[in-house]
């Protein structure tokens, strides 16, 4: 009956994480910080193979993503990784030889484009 609960846990964990890292383009603040009031969640997902040996590169430049769509300060950052419904019953279905990890990058940024500003947006990465 053990090894029946083991195997789903290690279907569904494997290699395939996400790291999340700066390159230091712009400022990336983890709390609040002044004059940052414009809202965005940015979605992207990274695909695995066997097990996680083999796939997307496993980094996510917080401050790239920001500053690529006009930001010039990022700050009250939240990260969630998640796997949907949909990406559990395909990483299952294919014995963990594909492995779907979904994302979402939220904060409060400063911009210079006043059209960019106080709008709550939301964006996909491809």
């Amino acid at each position: 009956m053990g090894i029946n609960l083991l195997i789903p846990f290690l279907l569904l964990s494997g290699c395939s994480s996400v790291q999340f890292t700066n390159r230091g383009q712009i400022p990336v603040y983890v709390s609040k910080h002044k004059d940052h009031h414009d809202y965005l969640e940015i979605y992207g997902k990274k695909e695995f193979f066997l097990w996680g040996l083999i796939g997307d590169d496993k980094k996510v430049f917080i401050d790239e993503a920001f500053k690529d769509r006009g930001y010039v300060s990022v700050a009250n950052v939240h990260i969630q990784t998640y796997m949907s419904a949909k990406a559990i019953f395909q990483t299952i279905f294919s014995l963990g030889l594909y492995v779907p990890k979904e994302y979402k990058i939220r904060g409060f940024g400063l911009t210079l484009d006043p059209e960019l500003r106080s709008i709550k947006r939301r964006e996909y990465l491809q």
